[in-house]
């Protein structure tokens, strides 16, 4: 073999003028120290030019980086015109690969054969992880790239973003919003009949916001599960474009198939609610009982009237017309609308708490441990009061609590002037000796409330806690002053010690 290369190269040698002297021998190798290109059968265009096969036996084909057979494309989508050739590359500034590539990246490039043209099929990956991306970019190089790569244990991504961790063993994203493509189609044809599962993960489809659907198509094409991105759920054999009018609606061909509560073990009693012909029902099956409380005292009102005025069904305790869903009415204000009562033989005294509204507060709760007493009121206005020992509400104040408070931390974010201006250059920082003659005249410090003034209208723990921080503040001041003069007394007292002992 190196004699056929050699025969050839000395031949095309000769054809350019180029005596064999200038070749040398040293023992297995030849050399030629002229640093042109060499052509074989051709005008060399390159270093080495062949026109014709090359063969290689028994050995090693080496070229790019380090002989690795490995060169630097930094632009995946460079055009052939332009340079690009197939192979394999690397880079360490990725441009046009995956969205969000970067540091080192591997790309697998297979092209036409005509440079003019732009149909290449690409494989990319990150040199850190396990993920790949493919495309084909007939002859558009702003294909974008699929991810296509199972990794995390046997979990699969399709379509997600660089270095994106699967969230399941399967996880679809749809980026594109299309009616008519799902994001996970399942079919099955089987004796001629189609039936699939299409599942489509937050996706609009026509004019409807639904984030998963289900549809069967096996003989009576519809959408038999759907969840819209707000939560709405809808049951059963629907139209495309049929929307939930409810969180959860159930659609069923069969009145008394619609809806069943079981319990575990029991499949001969249970709670069916359905929707028939005559109305809508509430069908325990098998006990024939339905309890809604124990006691026979009890008197439920499920709708009000039946005169068409209302649209809604409606739950009133003492009354023949609810305005709400709950709607509990006592014929006066000494009357509790909600009672819980705990009655002990143990104890002595029932104990109980009633929720009550009238004239003067929209809700108090009311304990009788032994006497009553309202432990909880919301006014009119919005204002509450809390504990027993008070029944009136601050004038200017959301929340009246009468007894102490307790709590591990108490945030107040009302403050707008805390007293950072203290170490401002222009702050003027009183002289102890006025401090002196104010507290002397007035037995207080400067800007701090009086001990009447406190008794009369209580205290702000805001205004408190900025004044506290002022005078904080100016004492350090102070202390930083004396400190400057003790040392500076300390340095003439050494001065003179000094002088007297000479």
């Amino acid at each position: 073999m190196k004699k056929q290369i050699l025969l050839g190269g000395l031949i095309a040698l000769s054809a350019l003028g180029y005596s064999q002297a200038t070749w040398n021998v040293s023992g297995n190798d030849i050399t030629n120290p002229n640093t042109g290109n060499v052509g074989i059968g051709t005008n060399p265009s390159q270093k080495l030019h062949i026109n014709g096969n090359f063969q290689c036996d028994n050995g090693t084909l080496m070229w790019g980086l380090n002989h690795m057979r490995t060169e630097v494309r930094n632009d995946a989508n460079l055009l052939g015109n332009a340079g690009a050739k197939s192979g394999c590359f690397e880079t360490s500034a990725p441009v046009n690969y995956p969205a969000g590539a970067s540091g080192w990246w591997h790309l697998l490039d297979v092209r036409h054969s005509n440079p003019g043209n732009n149909y290449a099929m690409q494989i990319a990956g990150d040199f850190d992880d396990q993920d790949m991306y493919f495309r084909k970019t007939s002859n558009s190089a702003t294909t974008s790239w699929s991810k296509i790569v199972a990794n995390n244990g046997g979990r699969v991504g399709i379509n997600l973003v660089v270095s994106a961790t699967p969230s399941g063993y399967l996880h679809v994203k749809n980026a594109v919003n299309n009616n008519d493509v799902p994001t996970l189609l399942i079919e099955n044809t089987s004796q001629g009949i189609y039936q699939d599962i299409k599942a489509q993960l937050n996706k609009v489809m026509k004019a409807e916001n639904k984030g998963f659907v289900i549809e069967n198509t096996m003989s009576a094409p519809g959408e038999v599960f759907k969840v819209y991105g707000e939560g709405r759920t809808l049951i059963g054999s629907s139209a495309n474009t049929e929307v939930p009018t409810s969180m959860l609606q159930i659609k069923s061909p069969i009145e008394r198939e619609t809806f069943r509560l079981y319990k575990t073990g029991n499949t001969t009693n249970y709670l069916s609610l359905w929707q028939g012909v005559g109305g809508a029902a509430i069908d325990p099956i098998g006990t024939g009982k339905l309890h809604i409380g124990y006691d026979p005292a009890v008197d439920v009102l499920i709708g009000g009237n039946n005169n068409g005025s209302n649209n809604y069904s409606k739950l009133g305790i003492g009354t023949a017309a609810p305005n709400a869903f709950l709607h509990i009415s006592t014929p006066n204000v000494t009357w509790h609308g909600f009672l819980l009562e705990q009655n002990s033989t143990a104890a002595t005294v029932a104990q109980e708490t009633r929720v009550k509204n009238d004239a003067s507060a929209g809700l108090i709760i009311a304990n009788t441990v032994s006497t009553y007493k309202e432990v909880f009121k919301v006014l009119g206005n919005g204002r509450t009061i809390i504990g027993s020992k008070t029944s009136v509400a601050h004038p200017t104040a959301s929340l009246t609590v009468g007894g102490k408070i307790v709590c591990q931390d108490l945030y107040v974010t009302a403050i707008t002037d805390w007293p950072d201006y203290v170490f401002a250059d222009n702050y003027k920082l009183p002289s102890l000796s006025e401090v002196k003659s104010y507290y002397s005249l007035n037995k207080h410090l400067p800007g701090v409330p009086t001990a009447k003034e406190i008794e009369e209208k209580g205290i702000s723990v805001s205004e408190t806690s900025t004044i506290q921080m002022q005078k904080i503040e100016e004492l350090t001041i102070y202390m930083v002053q004396l400190k400057e003069e003790i040392d500076q007394l300390k340095k003439e007292n050494k001065v003179l010690k000094s002088k007297l002992e000479k």
